[in-house]
């Protein structure tokens, strides 16, 4: 099992973030291969290609909210990816035709897996049709042979479908949309810029330490991407947190914002200086076209850097306790936080795992007390942590993370 992938579009270099595709096809064509005495399944866990980040302008096109792209728009991503990266499919296609599985589980970045048509080009690219050999999971997760395998951004707030299984939506414009969570319409609509701006935002980890970086150093030059950041917040971040405290989102549009709502917003944010955030109030109420009336802000609405790429990392760990509390399962593997994780446990008198196979896109660790400039995170080295698991049944099921080493 493999999982966060990331596959993206090399045509939008700012975005793309996936750099690995020798090492992709060294682990199908090399590794599986050497490692198993017959035929093996590939299970990929999740956020293989990374939908939200191609063609970014499209994210823009949905006239509300909660629905984000077309099928249509969804396959000209699909194109790109696989245009982009001819290495990797032609690698899922030879490792199909030496007779072994393939099977595709979705993640909150490749939700657009559902659409017909995205599946099509994926199997037209190794191909292959939706069979036994390869074959996309709908229900997003696997619970088989005493193992239980899924993305896991069903337990973060920010990441969650309410559709999961079945995300494709009515939506208001009359067109079949595909569902969007708040954390992909922050993607949309804020983060891609972001990114562009900066290249290297990806790749921070944790991902709420973006948000200290632009809150709190290099202001000035951050000042109109952090500007992005408050207008978000104000005019989404409500739909998040109704979400988080109540489980229910609003059916919302954009509220007017006044200059005071700005100023109170921006008031909070205590690092600073008097003169930051004279000016970071300017940026935004010129960018919103903010009304000079006097109106009290919604109630709660205050800055929340954690909010940015939040992961309930607690859910996950509830959610393979509830599995492992069925008696079932001996082993449970997640993908989603880019954090590899294997740890043994005695449950219920039984001997099991927790794993998690991290991602495959490089990573800029950042202490938790460090703030380092925008421009030491462009000076820094990324390290890449792949890693994979394998699964052997023979005598189990028994679990192994194992690391790739990078060419």
């Amino acid at each position: 099992m493999i999982s966060d992938i990331h596959v993206g579009d090399p045509q939008s270099p700012a975005l793309e973030d996936f750099d690995r595709d020798a090492d992709f096809a060294r682990l199908l064509l090399e590794e599986i291969p050497a490692r198993t005495r017959g035929d093996a399944t590939l299970i990929i866990g999740g956020d293989f290609i990374d939908f939200p980040q191609i063609l970014p302008v499209l994210g823009k096109n949905s006239p509300h909210a909660l629905y984000g792209t077309t099928e249509e728009e969804s396959v000209a991503r699909v194109r790109r990816a696989i245009e982009g990266h001819h290495l990797v499919f032609s690698a899922l296609r030879t490792f199909l035709d030496r007779g072994n599985q393939v099977l595709l589980l979705p993640g909150n970045h490749d939700i657009d897996l559902h659409f017909p048509g995205v599946l099509e080009e994926i199997q037209a690219a190794v191909g292959a049709s939706q069979s036994t050999d390869f074959a996309f999971v709908p229900e997003g997760f696997l619970r088989e042979k005493r193992v239980y395998i899924e993305h896991g951004n069903q337990y973060a707030f920010d990441n969650r479908f309410d559709h999961w299984e079945s995300p494709i939506l009515e939506a208001p414009d009359g067109k079949r949309r595909i569902e969007r969570p708040w954390g992909t319409l922050f993607m949309d609509e804020t983060y891609n810029e972001i990114e562009e701006a900066y290249p290297f935002v990806n790749r921070i980890f944790p991902h709420g330490a973006l948000a200290k970086v632009l809150l709190y150093q290099d202001t000035k030059t951050a000042l109109p991407k952090l500007a992005l950041l408050v207008k978000f917040f104000m005019t989404k971040g409500k739909r998040y947190l109704i979400e988080q405290m109540l489980g229910a989102g609003p059916e919302e549009a954009d509220e007017p914002m006044t200059r005071q709502a700005i100023e109170q917003f921006v008031g909070g944010l205590e690092k600073l200086s008097h003169e930051e955030k004279r000016a970071l109030v300017e940026e935004v109420a010129r960018d919103t076209g903010a009304a000079e009336e006097h109106e009290e802000p919604a109630a709660g609405m205050q800055f929340a850097p954690g909010l940015l790429g939040r992961t309930d990392e607690n859910g996950l760990e509830q959610r393979a306790q509830e599995v492992l509390r069925s008696g079932t399962v001996d082993i449970v593997a997640f993908g989603h936080t880019h954090k590899p994780e294997a740890r043994p446990l005695f449950f219920g008198g039984r001997a099991c795992s927790i794993f998690n196979t991290g991602g495959w896109i490089p990573v800029l660790e950042i202490l938790p007390h460090a703030l380092p400039s925008l421009a030491e995170l462009r000076a820094a080295s990324p390290v890449h942590e792949l890693r994979y698991l394998v699964l052997d049944f023979d005598s189990g099921p028994v679990g192994s993370l194992e690391r790739l080493k990078t060419t």
